[in-house]
């Protein structure tokens, strides 16, 4: 028991770094309920711009942030790595529809296995989203490019062959456009810009292509964005400036981070669902709450300690919180 309470605060203290982007990214968005037939509008930098998603309509009722009517809706954790990137997708498009037009999608199953970079664990993903997402970011009358960045001119070369774009055989749409983040600003045919797991020490040059678009209104989405590091942004003044002027101001549309302990999930509009991992269930994993917004360290702990102690009991066949990576995990760990 001694060695399982030791254990579980090591995963706190390693989940703890994590979760400070997650949770201080999400502001609960309570956007108006328009009719199809009415002006959708973006929000950007807290600004209304007009949009083009109007036709798009509302979320289906009850189905508001929170749940709908005050109450909360629980995320339920996709059974595939298909299903995830179909949920990834749809949660985005229902998010832009909603009026909400700096979006974040955080989706990580390592569990933890830092064997591969990010970016490179983001790749299957990011080639099933742009498939589904891409071709309802440009103006049918109009259609323009949608602006993929990646951190550094060899990853965008890396990922222009892999996809052959260009080719017949090109796995994404043929308006995607690759650039380099550090040399390449944005174009006037760009009708949508996604950030392909932007870091802290690219923090500057992710400014100016903020900045270059925010009086055109486009969307702009952010695929496992990592803007937070303790040896570049620290909590100070530039920590807080950051936070408040870019991080704060993102949408969460979807989340799925597998952990030693478990997982967090969220499909917009609903709720952050927090599960741990338990044999016992048939997906290997039990919910253990649901929060209009991820829980903070504390909260995590908490929920943690009151788990293992349900457990404790347990431990002696092997099914403790703690001694099995459960078959969701297993599943979804092919990134």
């Amino acid at each position: 028991w001694t060695a399982m309470v030791v254990h579980k605060w090591c995963l706190v203290a390693s989940t703890a770094v994590g979760l400070v982007g997650l949770s201080s990214s999400f502001s609960p968005p309570v956007p108006s309920v328009r009719s199809g037939s009415e002006q959708s509008t973006w929000r950007l930098g807290g600004r209304r711009l007009s949009g083009r998603f109007a036709t798009a309509g509302a979320p289906p009722e009850g189905q508001q942030p929170g749940g709908g009517g005050g109450g909360l809706a629980q995320t339920d954790l996709p059974a595939s790595f298909d299903a995830a990137v179909d949920a990834a997708a749809q949660s985005t498009l229902d998010c832009l529809s909603d009026t909400w037009d700096r979006i974040r999608v955080d989706f990580d199953t390592s569990g933890g296995d830092a064997t591969y970079t990010v970016l490179k664990n983001t790749m299957p993903l990011a080639q099933g989203f742009l498939a589904k997402v891409a071709p309802r970011l440009v103006d049918a009358e109009n259609p323009g490019a949608v602006r993929v960045y990646f951190p550094d001119a060899g990853s965008a070369a890396l990922a222009q062959r892999d996809w052959k774009i260009g080719s017949a055989e090109a796995v994404v749409p043929e308006c995607v456009q690759l650039s380099s983040l550090s040399r390449e600003l944005p174009e006037e045919r760009d009708q949508a810009i996604v950030f392909m797991c932007p870091r802290a020490s690219e923090v500057d040059a992710l400014r100016a292509v903020v900045s270059a678009v925010e009086d055109k209104g486009i969307p702009l989405i952010f695929l496992n964005p990592e803007l937070v590091d303790m040896g570049v942004t620290g909590f100070g003044a530039v920590g807080r400036m950051l936070r408040e002027t870019l991080i704060n101001t993102m949408v969460t549309s979807f989340c799925l981070k597998t952990t030693p302990w478990g997982a967090i999930a969220r499909a917009y509009p609903k709720d952050f669902s927090t599960y741990v991992v338990d044999p016992d269930e048939d997906s290997g994993y039990k919910l253990m709450q649901t929060s209009q917004q991820p829980l903070d360290a504390e909260e995590l702990d908490a929920l943690l300690q009151g788990s293992s102690e349900g457990s404790s009991s347990d431990s002696s066949n092997g099914g403790g919180l703690f001694n099995s990576v459960g078959k969701f995990f297993q599943g979804l760990s092919r990134l």
